[in-house]
């Protein structure tokens, strides 16, 4: 499939956003993305994200090779995210490294001082060649092992297996997935 270039960032326009570092291959950024601590996120080679994707970062944070973020996702984890080699996030997910306790009497205003508030917080991992469905969420406290799958629809909030599928709200395990271990090797 043929890339539309126009519809993506140039080197000059993702050097200007100021990124911790960018890749030097194939890096397409769409110009429709928005970038929230740019200087915290480190993009490698290989890498698509699409229009209309939000990802707002407070800490280093890396997006490794051979990674697809889908349309309309939103990425908010102010102590970081790492997406590994060969990950993806199909369009209309959201991940979420913060949230709040909506029961316990704090604010929820993300303006007011920490002691106000209750919000959960924490490093989001995506491993290598895991998946996370169309329209999913990923909360607080959650890691998709490697080659894991969270499929469309669903709601993770704890520590996936590595090889597995998952599905529902919350996310349980349904199945097994094929361990993929040759595939760089195919694609280079």
């Amino acid at each position: 499939m043929k890339t539309n270039t126009h519809s993506f960032l140039s080197t000059l326009e993702l050097n200007q956003l100021g990124f911790a570092d960018v890749g030097d291959k194939k890096v397409f950024v769409s110009r429709y993305a928005r970038f929230y601590g740019a200087e915290y996120l480190s993009l490698a080679d290989n890498i698509r994200i699409d229009d209309f994707c939000v990802i707002s970062v407070g800490q280093p944070s890396t997006i490794g090779n051979w990674v697809h973020i889908g349309t309309s996702t939103s990425i908010h984890c102010p102590i970081g995210i790492d997406i590994e080699d060969f990950a993806g996030i199909s369009p209309g997910s959201r991940i979420f490294g913060i949230s709040n306790n909506f029961s316990d009497g704090f604010s929820m205003h993300p303006y007011l001082n920490s002691d106000l508030s209750s919000a959960s917080k924490s490093k989001i991992s995506l491993g290598k060649f895991s998946q996370v469905g169309a329209n999913s969420v990923v909360l607080p406290n959650s890691l998709l092992e490697e080659g894991a799958v969270l499929g469309s629809n669903s709601m993770l909030k704890t520590t996936t297996d590595p090889w597995t599928i998952y599905a529902g709200v919350p996310a349980k395990k349904i199945g097994e997935r094929k361990h993929i271990s040759n595939l760089p090797e195919i694609i280079d």
